[in-house]
């Protein structure tokens, strides 16, 4: 039996675009086997609470960079960072020095999206698919699986660390809508953590951004979700 955790995602760059502005660059086509290219604008979204004198991290994603200083992400990564000023949002590159602070710039709460605007810095941003993804086509999730900062025994200060993002392959098994929710499913292992993060194709080109998965009764992931990423006023249907 498949458990499902339900983290809805529906139409993203469209409705912010729609809502907030003009947000996604103009698409660039990446190499057919640039998928560590595509990773170049993929990065780990850290949010600390600073109450009482202590910092502690209370939530760990990934994001996509969609503009040089502009990150789409999951709201439910960032949505302490909404209503409490003790809590930052820090954004870390998969390379370079630095990590970057962020703010919270616009929310679609029923579609679990968020835009973030980095407050200094700016970073590569990702090549964005406008077309149809096929039944069967191969897919990358990239981002940063808790599962993996566990096992590799990755300390505080080491998720602050710049560090290139897990990247996990699979296939598409079709989109899936109902009246609230706009799914790419796809059997790329994710996990907590990913949530955020791209799903991309073959050619390093965002499709869609993770959001849930299933899993069996072991524990294991099935099935991942992604939301149809829709690029240049474009809808992917």
């Amino acid at each position: 039996m498949l458990v499902r955790c339900l983290l809805s995602i529906r139409q993203l760059a469209l409705a912010l675009v729609f809502l907030f502005g003009t947000v996604v660059a103009t698409p660039a086509y990446a190499d057919a086997s640039d998928i560590s290219a595509a990773a170049r604008s993929v990065v780990r979204i850290v949010v600390f609470s600073s109450a009482d004198g202590q910092q502690t991290i209370v939530s760990i994603g990934s994001g996509v960079v969609v503009d040089r200083n502009k990150i789409i992400t999951n709201a439910h990564v960032v949505e302490q960072a909404r209503f409490d000023d003790s809590v930052e949002i820090v954004v870390v590159p998969s390379d370079g020095t630095q990590s970057y602070r962020a703010t919270v710039s616009a929310v679609i709460a029923g579609k679990d999206l968020a835009l973030l605007q980095l407050s200094t810095g700016a970073l590569v941003p990702a090549s964005i698919f406008a077309g149809t993804v096929s039944d069967g086509a191969d897919v990358f999730a990239i981002g940063y699986p808790a599962s993996v900062d566990v096992a590799l025994e990755q300390s505080e200060a080491d998720v602050l660390r710049p560090q290139p993002p897990v990247k996990t392959r699979g296939t598409i098994s079709s989109g899936r809508t109902s009246k609230t929710v706009e799914s790419l499913l796809h059997t790329a292992p994710i996990a907590p953590g990913n949530s955020g993060g791209p799903i991309v194709d073959a050619c390093g080109r965002v499709v869609g951004i993770n959001s849930f998965g299933s899993v069996s009764n072991d524990g294991r992931r099935c099935l991942g979700a992604a939301g149809g990423f829709l690029a240049a006023g474009t809808a992917q249907r």
